[in-house]
This record gives structure tokens, sequence and C-alpha cells, in this order.
């Protein structure tokens, strides 16, 4: 029973990390949208598109790999979109050319999706009715905070480095 309880404490705390990050990264970017036009030496409006690449393949992408988590393996998913976000966030970072960064955003939403897709179904096979509720509770309350706190955060960030 111990073990139990520890796995899912274990489980609570990484998808709930992994959605804080998620919320994160998709609110946090537009604020730096002023230092990417300028770094990257391109319009306001391509600008634009470090977000906006973000949200469209999220969407586009989130019901695929919702079903592929069906069919595969909910929580293999979601481990490759955690590589997979990951990944994207290192290349966006390092990202020496403007379309290097949208490249890395492209791989960090698709990440985004393949978290975002499995989390909660993860939480509800994980946790006995008892409990679920609780546990939802808890991954909805990381993603809302990552939202919301994204340009807060990204605010700071920008106050005192790079947008990098």
């Amino acid at each position: 029973m111990e073990n139990k309880k520890a796995s899912n404490k274990s489980t609570l705390i990484i998808l709930g990390l992994f959605s804080l990050m998620t919320g994160l990264s998709g609110s946090s970017v537009t604020l730096a949208l002023p230092q990417l036009s300028e770094g990257f030496h391109v319009t306001n409006g391509a600008a634009t598109w470090a977000v906006l690449i973000g949200v469209i393949t999220t969407a586009v992408f989130l019901v695929l790999f919702g079903h592929f988590g069906d069919l595969l393996s909910k929580e293999d998913v979601f481990l490759y979109g955690g590589i997979g976000f990951t990944l994207g966030s290192l290349i966006s970072g390092i990202a020496p050319a403007y379309s290097i960064l949208l490249v890395g955003r492209f791989v960090q939403a698709i990440g985004t999706a393949m978290i975002m897709a499995n989390s909660m179904v993860i939480v509800t096979e994980a946790f006995p009715a008892s409990a679920r509720g609780k546990a939802i509770a808890a991954v909805s309350m990381f993603i809302s905070v990552g939202t919301v706190s994204g340009p807060a955060i990204g605010g700071l960030i920008l106050s005192v480095s790079s947008w990098r």
C-alpha cells in the first residue's frame, strides 16, 4: 500500500511539473517578442510566429497523440513528449537563427501536445476513485499556475537576463 502511495505521489509530481512547464513556455514567450524581433532582425509580425507555431502545433497534434496514447501506451507517449518538450526547449534556447528558433518551438509544441493529451488519463488510471478528484485538481492547478504566472516569470527573467 505504501509503495502505491509513493508511486502515485511521484506520478503526480512528474505530471504536475511537466504541466507547469508547458503552461509557462506557452504564456511567457509573448513578452520576449520585441527582443526576439530585435535579436533575430525580423519584423514584429514575423516574431509572433514564435508564439503561433506553438499554439497551432499543439492544437493540431493534441487529438492525434491522445489516440496514440490509447493505441500504444499513455505513459510512453507522455515520456517521449517530455523528452521532445525538453529537446525543443534546448533548441529554442540556443537557436542561432530565427528559423532554428521556430523549429525548436515546433518540437517543443509537439512535446506539449503529447504531454497534454495523456496527463489527465494517466491520473485517472493511476489513482483510485476516492483520490482521483484531488489528483486531477492538483494537475489542473499546475497547468493554471504555469499559464497564469508565465507572463510574470517571463517578465522577471527578461528584466535580469536575455530571452534565452
